[in-house]
Order: structure tokens, then C-alpha cells, then sequence
């Protein structure tokens, strides 16, 4: 009976997901197919329980061809979409929106996917640097970099930021937003072109001193990413966003304890968000 509750609760709060997606503003044409989409997500959701990968690949066929040549419009920037992943990844408020929202110099987009944050804080920053591995997300980020013509301020670049340059096995989860370098056997896997963002900077002779804030989303792999940033913490001074999923306490500890070292400091934002911030010892 309580596995039964559990189900019913999960599938509500499923439909409940799928709801807000209806009220974008968009064409009539373009709402109709993303409220069929949305009624045949409430129906299939029961099959993911009878048989999980036929359910994944029905999903995808069907999906793809509803939201094909989908276009919205978020904040006067242009988004083309595949799914309602995208579509609720584009919707949902995570809460750290307003740390993008001063004007300065660099900001570095660690796990881009399609390009929400690049596209939509574009107008406050010179440069965006924008990194996404998985191939069909960083061809839906350029195409979307494309559509807002920003090709001369957001910069893709199809790597994973990690503590070693080289090729690694890469997880590619059947939602677009959880693909990681976190092992996961359930998953096809990809090889991936990696670099420390210490190389990256050298290489692309990026000074410290503009760099003003950094995103790291990358569904478990941050200290990863924060291994190889060891070098340029010393002179980092910018507001560090970081998704720390709940159930990585030991993620959360080791991240804490690395920045530490360099004067940084760390709060919980909302979620599994929090803001890494540089506190001068001496002031």
C-alpha cells in the first residue's frame, strides 16, 4: 500500500510538472503541440513502470516529432527546443537569476546545455564562455547562440570542464539535463574531450582579473571541475554558482573544504544551488 501511495504521489506531482508548460506565451500553433505533448506525457508516464527503455524510446520518437521546429520566446531571447525538458529547464526558476544580472566582463558557463543562462544574461557580460560536452545539446546551444546573433559574445566550445585534460567516458542519461562523467551503468555512454579550466585559461589567455562569475552545473562531477581550477583560485575573485545535488554530502564537504584554502566562502542560494564568494582574510 505504501509503494502504491508513493506511485500515485510521484505521478501527480508528474502532471502537476507538465501543467505550467501549457501557459507559455507563444503562436496558437505552437501551443497546441506543446499541450499534446504534454497529454501524451500523462498517459505514457505508466509505461516507464511496465518497461523503462521502451518507455524512454517511444518518448523520444514521439516528442521529437511534436516539438519539431518549436521556437519560443523567453525575455526577448529565442530558444528552439526538442522536448519538454527543455522546455521546463527554460521555465524553472532556480533562484540564482539575479547573480547574473550585473554588468561586467566574462562569465564561464560550465554545463551550458542548450544555452539558458549564456542567452538570456547576454546582455550583461562582454564575453560568455559556454561548455557543453554531449553533442546534440551543444548543437542546440549554437543554433540557439545563432538565433539570437550572438555568435561574437557567447563562445561554445564542446568540452567538459574536468581535473585532467583528455578524452573520458561520458554518461548520457535519457534527460538531456542529466548527462554527466559521473559513472552510471544504466546509461549508453560517449567519449568526451576534457580540460582543467587552469588549461583553458592559459590557453585562451584569459585574465583572472574579468572573469566575474562562473556557473557549475554538471550533475555531480563539480569537484571535478574544482580540481581543475586549482591554479587560478589563487587569483580568482568572482562569484562562483554551483549546483550541488542533495545527495552528495561528500561532493558538498570536499568542495567547501578545497575553496576554503583560497579565502572562499560558501551559502546555500535555493535548492541544490549555492554561491561560492571570495571574503578578503585581511579586510
Amino acid at each position: 500500500m505504501k509503494n502504491l501511495k508513493k506511485l500515485l504521489l510521484n505521478y501527480f506531482h508528474f502532471i502537476r510538472s507538465q501543467l505550467p508548460l501549457t501557459k507559455i506565451k507563444t503562436t496558437p500553433f505552437t501551443k497546441i503541440k506543446i499541450i499534446l505533448g504534454a497529454i501524451f506525457n500523462i498517459f505514457l508516464k505508466p509505461l516507464q513502470l511496465i518497461n523503462q527503455n521502451f518507455y524512454f524510446r517511444l518518448r523520444k520518437f514521439v516528442l521529437s516529432e511534436i516539438y519539431k521546429n518549436i521556437q519560443i520566446e523567453i525575455q526577448n531571447k529565442k530558444f528552439k527546443i526538442r522536448d519538454d525538458i527543455d522546455l521546463m529547464t527554460l521555465l524553472a526558476d532556480e533562484g540564482i537569476d539575479e547573480f547574473f544580472k550585473i554588468r561586467d566582463k566574462i562569465f564561464l558557463d560550465i554545463g551550458a546545455h542548450i544555452g539558458k543562462y549564456s542567452i538570456l544574461y547576454s546582455d550583461f557580460y562582454e564575453k560568455i564562455y559556454a561548455f557543453e560536452p554531449e553533442p546534440d545539446n551543444f548543437n542546440l546551444l549554437k543554433e540557439n547562440i545563432r538565433l539570437n546573433n550572438l555568435k561574437g559574445k557567447i563562445f561554445p566550445f564542446q568540452l567538459a570542464l574536468s581535473d585532467k585534460t583528455s578524452k573520458i567516458e561520458f554518461y548520457l542519461s535519457p534527460y538531456s539535463v542529466a548527462n554527466s562523467l559521473i559513472k552510471n551503468e544504466g546509461y549508453k555512454k560517449i567519449l568526451v574531450d576534457t580540460i582543467t579550466l587552469d588549461e583553458f585559461l592559459k590557453q585562451e589567455k584569459i585574465n583572472f582579473n574579468n572573469i566575474s562569475c562562473i556557473k557549475i552545473d554538471v550533475e555531480g562531477a563539480e569537484d571535478m571541475v574544482i580540481k581543475g581550477m586549482e591554479k587560478s583560485f589563487s587569483f580568482l575573485r568572482c562569484k562562483i554558482i554551483i549546483e550541488i545535488l542533495e545527495n552528495n554530502s561528500e561532493n558538498f564537504k570536499f568542495i567547501s573544504e578545497f575553496i576554503k584554502k583560497y579565502n572562499f566562502k560558501i551559502k546555500k542560494i535555493k535548492g541544490d544551488y549555492y554561491l561560492a564568494y571570495y571574503e578578503n582574510s585581511s579586510s
